[in-house]
């Protein structure tokens, strides 16, 4: 939009003489044939409730002012004292105009009125003016503040510019008013969760290691009705996330663990949840919460859904790695069973490894020394287009990782077996940068199980 004023035009015979805006009279001359129009683009600045707004437009300070009842005020010819005296929130920047009172605020392009705090809040240079205030310890200012996020939550933690006025309010708020807060936040839970700025106020209010906030937090997510979706969104899941702390009671991790089992796959597999399924495995064994068996058990019986996912083998890798002989033997089988397919696939390799390293850690037991050989005698046996899966794997450049680790660990006859093998296939592995990787480890000294 644009603005146009009456201003005064200096002659040169020294004569003042005015100009009319081109509304009024578009052919009017004076002497020195000198016209005058003051064009201002001032989009940025419309409020939305215009009617409620004053503006004046002036030129330098002596020419005549015209006002326009829907419109900013912008005044260029103050000085930089006076524009940092208005600026200064308090009394002396409150006054009346159209029988409202306005709040001032000074931008780089002059001076703005704003008909309430809720409007001066959703703006840059509003919240960003407030932010100061509350940061300098104006208790007036938090006070109002405080009684307008609390009469509408919703509407100022989602805000994008309210928002950040919002996350500063918490930091000084007493511990009544924190919890009262907390209780308004989740009234709203899901809704200021799953939004891109109010999810910040959430975490925000998790961050104040105040028991009392968190509980009222951590149980509106058990009250989440469909906890899948809102995990498998990036916000949700970062509000779930955060509430993963110690004060955190057992009837809330049973009720996570229930409502995340029956969609565990797609859950474990999802770009935003599959972190939170990780948090909460490390975070159940922290706490010494038996839950986390349930979480594993399902993870092993899914594991071919979830191992050759470059998301699911994060959690298949996390729930091996601490896992009890029943269920680690359940890994062993679906490797050995698995083979062919496992060594072409990145994720699936680093998942056989973690339950190689989980079976040489047991060594000092003989069942599962003889595991691990069954297994290394099976990818010696069993070929892939007529050669055996070991040399497969070895040519391989993700699965030459899980022959490496074979030959670092194995001695004894069968180490001889895999020696007899890279001699026989030695002009196919030398043509392959796995395959002469794995011809060097071959040459290194072994350790620790033997094979009969």
């Amino acid at each position: 939009e644009t603005l146009r004023s009456t201003v005064e035009v200096e002659v040169s015979v020294g004569e003042k003489q005015a100009v009319s805006s081109p509304e009024t009279n578009c052919g009017t001359k004076i002497k020195s044939s000198v016209k005058s129009t003051m064009n201002i683009d001032v989009p940025q600045f419309i409020p939305s409730n215009p009617n409620t707004i004053s503006a004046v437009v002036s030129q330098g300070t002596s020419g005549p002012t015209q006002t326009h009842s829907s419109r900013p005020t912008f005044d260029f010819g103050q000085s930089n004292q006076q524009r940092g005296q208005r600026m200064l929130y308090g009394s002396s920047s409150l006054r009346s105009s159209v029988g409202v009172s306005t709040h001032i605020v000074e931008t780089a392009h002059g001076t703005c009125e704003y008909a309430s705090l809720s409007e001066l809040s959703k703006t840059l240079a509003g919240s960003s003016m407030l932010q100061t205030k509350l940061l300098e310890g104006n208790a007036e200012v938090m006070k109002m503040v405080y009684k307008m996020v609390m009469a509408k939550p919703v509407d100022y933690a989602n805000n994008p510019m309210a928002t950040y006025l919002v996350q500063k309010l918490i930091a000084c708020l007493q511990k009544e008013e924190l919890v009262a807060f907390a209780k308004a936040v989740g009234s709203h839970f899901l809704e200021i969760s799953t939004n891109k700025n109010g999810t910040h106020v959430v975490q925000e209010l998790l961050k104040q290691d105040d028991p009392d906030v968190s509980l009222i937090l951590i149980r509106s997510l058990a009250h989440v009705k469909n906890l899948p979706q809102f995990l498998s969104t990036v916000n949700g899941s970062h509000v779930a996330q955060a509430c993963l702390c110690p004060v955190m009671e057992k009837e809330v991790v049973t009720f996570i663990v229930a409502g995340i089992l029956p969609d565990l796959i797609e859950l474990s597999n999802g770009v935003n949840s599959t972190f939170f399924i990780q948090k909460l495995i490390n975070f159940m064994r922290a706490q010494g919460f038996t839950d986390v068996n349930l979480l594993v058990k399902g993870v092993l019986n899914n594991i071919t859904h979830l191992a050759f996912n470059n998301n699911g083998t994060r959690i298949v890798q996390l729930a091996i790695s601490k896992t009890s002989d029943k269920l680690l033997k359940r890994g062993v089988q679906w490797m050995t069973e698995n083979f062919r397919l496992i060594y072409k696939n990145r994720e699936a390799v680093f998942a056989s490894l973690v339950i190689i390293e989980q079976m040489i850690a047991r060594q000092s037991s003989e069942e599962w020394c003889t595991m691990l050989l069954q297994f290394v005698q099976t990818i010696i046996r069993e070929t892939d287009e007529q050669i055996p899966l070991f040399i497969c794997a070895a040519k391989d450049l993700n699965g030459y990782k899980i022959c490496n680790i074979l030959l670092k660990t194995i001695k004894g006859r069968v180490r001889e077996d895999f020696i007899a093998l890279i001699s026989q296939y030695f002009s196919v592995l030398e043509n392959c940068v796995a395959g002469i990787n794995v011809i060097k480890v071959s040459k290194n000294a072994a350790t620790p199980i033997s094979s009969p």
